[in-house]
């Protein structure tokens, strides 16, 4: 079993055990994992798996975050949730490293957007679970440019 579900679980557990309203948040972090695992068919529980399911959960969050901030309400509440759904995710390499690995890939490749899916594809080659998709064609992008 992933060691990132554990953590969740226990973190879950302890925020019930301290009636932390947070204990909620868990309690469905928890439930969308197990509701991708059923959909996907998937056997067991990696942390590639908990990893995809929390950068969906992160983004619906900084979407709310972002309506909050347009009608200038508070988004203490929802900071924390963010705080605590960022310490799953590995750390994701920078912008530097990214373009150090775009070097090398366009070395061999045509720096057109056609290239853009290749690209991506060598990167989370090199970089595995813990590139942020995102971040990576933002920058792929810039670099094309």
């Amino acid at each position: 079993m992933s060691e990132l579900y554990t953590e969740i679980k226990r973190d879950s557990i302890e925020f019930r055990k301290s009636k932390n309203p947070f204990a909620v948040k868990t309690t469905h972090l928890i439930s969308t994992i197990d509701a991708y695992i059923k959909d996907n068919h998937i056997s067991e529980i990696t942390d590639d798996v908990i990893v995809k399911v929390v950068r969906g959960q992160l983004k619906k969050t900084n979407d709310l975050r972002n309506i909050l901030v347009s009608n200038n309400t508070s988004t203490a509440e929802v900071d924390e949730e963010i705080a605590w759904l960022t310490k799953f995710l590995p750390v994701a390499p920078s912008e530097t490293d990214i373009i150090a690995v775009l070097d090398v890939f366009f070395e061999n490749n045509e720096k057109t957007m056609k290239s853009m899916g290749k690209a991506m594809a060598f990167l989370k080659e090199k970089f595995g679970n813990s590139l942020n998709p995102s971040q990576a064609s933002a920058i792929v992008k810039g670099y094309l440019v």
